[in-house]
C-alpha cells in the first residue's frame, strides 16, 4: 500500500477515534448536566405515566455503560432522536439547516482570506512601522471582539442609522417565497433559476453577515500570515535572495511559497473553530442555520438537538481538517515529482 493511503487512512482513524469521544463527551456532559429525564421533559410538565414512558422509550432505567453503547449504536446508524420542540428528527433538521451554515461559513473564508493574505503581507514588509503597527492593533482588536457584538455594531450602523441593509430577516426578505432548492445557497440557487429578484434579496441579506464573520477570521489570519511572513524573511535563504537585489515581487514569492503551510494549516483551524462564531452570528440575522439550531435547542433544553448539535460541529470541524491533510499531502506529492 501507498505512504499517502496509509497516512489518509490513519487519518481517517484519527478522525473516527476522536468522534466516539465527540459522542461519550456530549452523552457524559447531558449526564451530569441536568440529566437527560429532566431535559428530554423540558417541555410542559408532565405526568408520572407520561414520564415512565418516555424513560422506558430512552432506556434511562438501564445502566449508564448500557445508555452510552445503546445511544453510540443509535449515532454510528444516523439515529440522533427527536426534537421535543419540533417533533422532527434532528438528523433531517440538521440536513435542512445545513446548507445555511456552509453558505455563510464558505463565503466568510474566502472574503476573509482575500482581505488577511494581503494586508498580512504587507504589514511584514513593513515592520515596525505605523503601517504594520496599525494593521496589528486592529487585527487584536477583532480578534478581542465578541461576534455578536461587532453583528449589532453593523446592524445599527448600515441598518438603522444609514438605512442600506435590508432587515435581520433570514437568508430571504420575508415576502419572497426561496428558490428550488439545487445547491443549497438561495443567491446561487436564484441566480441559476434566473430569479433576478430572488438573487438580490438573497445576496443582500448574506452581505452583513458574512463581512461579520470574514472580519472575524480576518483579524486571527491577519496576524497569522505576518508572523508566517517574519519567519520565512529572516531566513538565510531571503536574506540571500534580498542581498542579491531581487524585486519586491520575487521576494514576496519566495516568502509566501515559504510561509504557505504555516497559514495553510492555521486557515483551516480558524475554519474549523468558525462554527462557533457563526451560531452567534446566526442567532442575531435570524439565518435558520445549524448554528441557530443548536443555540435555540440550549436555551430550551432540547435534548436530542443539544447533541445533534455537537456531532455535527464535532464533524465539520474533522471534515476541515481532514480535507486539509488531503491538500497537504498531494501538494507534497506534487512537489516531489517536480
Amino acid at each position: 500500500m501507498e505512504r499517502p493511503v496509509r497516512a489518509l487512512l490513519r487519518r481517517i482513524g484519527v478522525g473516527l477515534f476522536l468522534a466516539l469521544v465527540v459522542v461519550f463527551t456530549s452523552f457524559l456532559l447531558v449526564k451530569l448536566g441536568a440529566g437527560p429525564t429532566d431535559l428530554l421533559l423540558g417541555g410542559p410538565s408532565p405526568g408520572v405515566e407520561e414520564r415512565a414512558q418516555l424513560v422506558q422509550d430512552y432506556g434511562l432505567d438501564r445502566p449508564a455503560f448500557v445508555q452510552l453503547v445503546r445511544y453510540a449504536i443509535r449515532v454510528l446508524g444516523g439515529e440522533l432522536g427527536r426534537s421535543w420542540l419540533t417533533g422532527e428528527s434532528v438528523l433531517s433538521e440538521l440536513l435542512h439547516r445545513l446548507p445555511a451554515t456552509l453558505e455563510l461559513m464558505l463565503y466568510a473564508i474566502l472574503l476573509g482570506t482575500l482581505m488577511a493574505v494581503p494586508t498580512g503581507m504587507a504589514a511584514a514588509f513593513a515592520r515596525d512601522t505605523a503601517e504594520d503597527r496599525t494593521v496589528r492593533g486592529t487585527s487584536v482588536l477583532g480578534e478581542a471582539m465578541p461576534p455578536f457584538f461587532l453583528a449589532l455594531l453593523l446592524l445599527l450602523v448600515f441598518f438603522r442609522w444609514l438605512d442600506i441593509a435590508p432587515a435581520p430577516s433570514g437568508r430571504i426578505s420575508i415576502v419572497l417565497s426561496p428558490p428550488p432548492t439545487i445547491t443549497g445557497s438561495y443567491f446561487i440557487d436564484a441566480f441559476l433559476m434566473q430569479d433576478s429578484i430572488a438573487a438580490r434579496s438573497a445576496l443582500a441579506q448574506l452581505v452583513l453577515p458574512v463581512f461579520t464573520l470574514a472580519l472575524m477570521l480576518g483579524a486571527s489570519l491577519t496576524l497569522l500570515v505576518r508572523g508566517a511572513m517574519l519567519a520565512q524573511m529572516d531566513a538565510p535563504h531571503f536574506v540571500y535572495a534580498r542581498a542579491q537585489g531581487m524585486s519586491r515581487e520575487m521576494l514576496t514569492i519566495i516568502a509566501l511559497r515559504g510561509a504557505l503551510p504555516a497559514i495553510g494549516g492555521g486557515l483551516a483551524a480558524q475554519s474549523a473553530a468558525l462554527l462557533s462564531m457563526t451560531a452567534l452570528v446566526e442567532y442575531v440575522f435570524a439565518w435558520g442555520g445549524i448554528g441557530q439550531y443548536g443555540l435555540e435547542a440550549m436555551a430550551k433544553a432540547d435534548f436530542a438537538a443539544v447533541q445533534g448539535f455537537i456531532l455535527a460541529s464535532a464533524a465539520i470541524a474533522a471534515t476541515v481538517h481532514l480535507l486539509h491533510a488531503v491538500i497537504r499531502r498531494l501538494a507534497r506529492i506534487r512537489i516531489r515529482r517536480a
